[in-house]
């Protein structure tokens, strides 16, 4: 998938709100970070022989540091430690930790999914998902919501096809933040017309306390339709 895309839909966007101008500092960096993280993704997709479970995320934080968590240059983060499908695993910086964790979650067929092409935070981009570091919030319910309906065609459902390529029958999916529920009504509806979910299965968040995850509910959840997590 090429950015025009994504970028033409960003820059309805910003219009529809007002936002403002789409800076071209501000498209390079977008387009940057996406063509990145697109080529990571599907190389880790490439790598799976079968998908059982689906942790839905926003988008990377990605800055000058390449935030990813399929980037196994980068350090862990609250969005997903080793030890939240693994406890007593190490989540120290170091590539071989990520690399080992990346193998386990093939062998758990748990792949992680981002719902948006938007790489935004509060230092390279005029909105962000989320609040920032002083407690504002990011972008507006309705921003969030149309920001999807917007890209979710190009860049979303196409990964849900192939998702659905190496399904195992139904599929439980999470999303990683309860403020993603808003996203439902556009998500759900495309899960259940491709067989990835039962109609009466929710997408339930598995979001704690603070940036970090409920890592037990993640796990009880995992074992409830995929089976043992030892490996």
């Amino acid at each position: 998938m090429s950015w025009d895309s994504p970028e033409n839909s960003l820059r309805k966007i910003y219009q529809e709100y007002h936002i403002g101008s789409l800076h071209d500092y501000e498209s390079e960096y977008l387009k940057k970070a996406f063509l990145f993280t697109e080529e990571l993704w599907y190389q880790q997709y490439k790598s799976f022989s079968s998908i059982c479970f689906v942790m839905l995320g926003e988008a990377p934080l990605f800055g000058v540091d390449q935030n990813y968590f399929y980037n196994s240059r980068t350090n862990f983060s609250s969005f997903f430690r080793y030890s939240d499908i693994k406890p007593g695993a190490d989540n120290s910086p170091m590539e071989a930790n990520k690399k080992c964790m990346y193998k386990d979650l093939r062998d758990l067929r748990f792949i992680i999914l981002d719902v948006f092409p938007y790489a935004f935070n509060e230092n390279d981009t005029k909105i962000f998902y989320g609040r920032n570091r002083d407690g504002r919030n990011g972008m507006s319910t309705s921003t969030y919501k149309n920001l999807l309906s917007a890209s979710c065609h190009e860049y979303l459902f196409p990964k849900l096809l192939k998702i659905k390529d190496k399904a195992e029958g139904n599929i439980r999916f999470v999303a990683r933040y309860s403020r993603m529920n808003v996203l439902e009504g556009i998500i759900k509806p495309k899960l259940i017309d491709l067989k990835l979910l039962n109609p009466s299965d929710p997408i339930l968040s598995i979001h704690g306390r603070a940036q970090n995850m409920d890592s037990e509910r993640l796990r009880r959840l995992y074992k409830e339709k995929c089976g043992s997590l030892d490996l």
